[in-house]
């Protein structure tokens, strides 16, 4: 209407001469007055026709309901962002009601995205679907109390690997509610309350209902994929078909093997043993076990039955597909083991021939073990989708996050041009760019992920943020613990932690000429430890003194076990004979003195930048008037 002007006189029209405004959410009709003095009416956007009075919503208005289902938020967020941003604020009712229209357009494409998927795992399966089934819900379970209002189950096909059937369940309507509590009737609305039973029960009800509409449409379910932790398959064959077969989830009986083996570690006399490293390796061969002897239980329940012996360093029922040991005696070590060296304590392998036993007898069931993972992977997505953190399950909000959630798992980002098609809008140039740029990103993460060297790398950095962690938590003591305060826990023997010591700067060695000291420090244990021996060696040249410390000498350090040190709080032993000790001052001042008389000495020693340079630089705080010569 700016380019075309005035329809009397025809001149263009200017903002400047505008003499009102009408807001319409995030659109504007704007009235101009021109020259002429006739006021013009003028839009900021495009207007759907759809109304009674040929007058819809704005363009904008409706795709920020599409927008607001997408992004996983709601009107206080949507609210927030524009207040900040100085940007008018569209009201609830409007938004509410521009949400329930992009939802009906999505369920829409979420229902038929699943037909596309179904007949597609149909024309794959040759003889009956195998899907994988779980079920989530809008709040979390704390263990005890499962009272979520609403909650979704999903089926995918193993074939496709896309979502072929979802149901949702409410437990309540916000409408009905409130009508209840005043004695009325309820107007006429989108009431999606299905459920008056238990949260718990909601998950065997939806997989009914996912797999009678599948049977409604002519096809066959032959297994299905679920964890142990409902009787869903109980209802499936009372309800459905009593043939379909159940197949268990592997992700979740490793899960379960594993906790088995951190219950036995809670045992005091098996606690040191069996260290959180040997639990992953034990998982690892357990699981390695599991994908090498898919549909074969014969040969899984030899590999579970060998792996005690294996872990124990005999080998005589191990394979040698599987057993490095076999395949190159020569040059085999436990590497993944603690030290590098076979368990030997007798307790320890009573309970895992105990639990290897147990497994071995289920091996017929555990050899056919599917995934759910996808099903996980899609409650994460509705999870963003229908935060936790928020309650959506009291309209047909939760319901049509849900679907959106099952349009991007089917489509990608790209459901959401459908969206704005089925609605009758524009795509929009910078909508079309976005989802393209998404979609682009989307394959090739899953086409990374698929190989080798991103699993390898994931691992890695995996255990190292794990050991890093282990570390960390045994060098500072107990630090957090549920109940600490409660349980009688000798809370004025807790040190506070030091400040972290500052950042290590890594300077290259100096060109001139330098004498390299290689030093090693004993201390009492470790975290915050006291040193107990100082000893430095340049060719020839040899330090050694024992320290005098402040705190007992852990029984687990290696100045205890490996050097036999002692100390009663006044005399220091070493296997039982006395040795001389000199207080942590002398001791540095001794040391200064070495190095003295050595030509620009450097120190060097084995993992110093994690430990050793540490303790050294938190001794000599203590010892302010002592300057030692020092470079790490």
């Amino acid at each position: 209407m700016l380019f075309t002007g005035c329809p009397s006189c025809k001149k263009p029209l200017h903002l400047v001469n505008v003499v009102k405004e009408r807001k319409y959410g995030l659109a504007s009709i704007f009235y101009i007055k021109c020259e002429c003095g006739e006021v013009t009416s003028v839009a900021t956007g495009r207007r759907q026709n759809d109304e009674k009075n040929g007058q819809g919503s704005f363009h904008i208005n409706t795709k920020l309901g599409v927008a607001l289902v997408h992004a996983g938020i709601g009107e206080a967020a949507i609210s927030r962002i524009f207040a900040t941003l100085n940007i008018p604020c569209i009201t609830p009712k409007s938004l509410k009601k521009q949400e329930r229209k992009a939802g009906s357009a999505i369920e829409k494409i979420a229902n038929e995205s699943c037909d596309n998927a179904l007949a597609q795992e149909a024309e794959k399966s040759s003889n009956g679907l195998v899907l994988s089934y779980d079920a989530g819900w809008q709040k979390r379970g704390s263990g005890r109390d499962y009272s979520s209002l609403s909650g979704h189950g999903s089926m995918f096909g193993l074939e496709t690997k896309k979502l072929v059937g979802f149901s949702v369940k409410n437990k309540s309507c916000r409408k009905c509610d409130i009508a209840f509590r005043k004695g009325e009737i309820a107007s006429p609305h989108d009431c999606r309350k299905n459920w008056d039973g238990s949260s718990k029960a909601m998950e065997p009800a939806m997989a009914v209902d996912i797999l009678n509409n599948i049977k409604e449409k002519g096809h066959q379910v032959r297994t299905i994929v679920m964890d142990d932790d409902a009787t869903t398959i109980a209802k499936i064959r009372r309800e459905v078909d009593e043939s379909i077969h159940k197949s268990s989830d592997r992700n979740h009986t490793v899960k379960n093997f594993t906790n088995t083996l951190y219950t036995v570690q809670k045992d005091k006399k098996l606690h040191k043993v069996l260290s959180s490293k040997t639990i992953n390796h034990i998982k690892k061969c357990f699981c390695y076990a599991l994908a090498s002897n898919k549909d074969s239980p014969s040969t899984l329940r030899d590999n579970l039955l060998a792996i005690p012996h294996h872990l124990y360093g005999d080998h005589q029922k191990c394979s040698e597909t599987w057993c490095r040991y076999l395949q190159r005696p020569d040059k085999y070590i436990p590497k993944n083991l603690p030290y590098g060296k076979y368990l030997s304590d007798k307790e320890l392998f009573t309970e895992l021939n105990q639990i290897f036993t147990q497994y071995s007898e289920i091996a017929d069931k555990l050899s056919t073990l599917e995934s759910t993972q996808r099903n996980e992977n899609f409650n994460q997505m509705v999870a963003h989708k229908n935060p936790k953190n928020r309650c959506y399950s009291t309209s047909e909000s939760t319901s049509v996050r849900v679907a959106a959630a099952v349009c991007q798992q089917n489509m990608g980002e790209q459901y959401v041009l459908q969206a704005n098609e089925e609605l009758g809008l524009s795509p929009g140039r910078e909508t079309q760019i976005y989802v393209e740029r998404r979609q682009k990103k989307r394959q090739r993460e899953e086409s990374e992920m698929q190989s080798r060297a991103f699993k390898r790398k994931r691992a890695e950095r995996k255990g190292t943020k794990y050991s890093k962690a282990d570390i960390m938590e045994m060098r500072e003591g107990v630090t957090y613990q549920p109940g600490i305060n409660l349980a009688g826990f000798p809370t004025a023997s807790v040190e506070t932690i030091p400040p972290p010591p500052p950042a290590v700067i890594q300077i290259p060695l100096p060109s001139d000429d330098y004498t390299r000291v290689y030093f090693d420090l004993e201390t009492t244990g470790l975290g915050v430890a006291d040193i107990v021996q100082i000893a430095a060696v340049h060719n020839e040249m040899q330090f050694s003194t024992y320290v005098k410390p402040d705190i007992p000498i852990s029984a687990s350090a290696s100045a205890s076990k490996v050097i036999g040190l002692t100390f009663d709080g006044t005399i220091m032993f070493k296997y039982g004979s006395p040795v001389a000790c000199l207080s942590l001052e002398q001791a540095l001042r001794n040391f200064q003195s070495w190095l003295h008389s050595l030509k620009n000495p450097i120190l060097f020693a084995h993992d110093c930048r994690k430990f050793d340079s540490l303790v050294f630089c938190r001794a000599m705080q203590k010892v302010p008037t002592v300057d030692v010569k020092r470079s790490f």
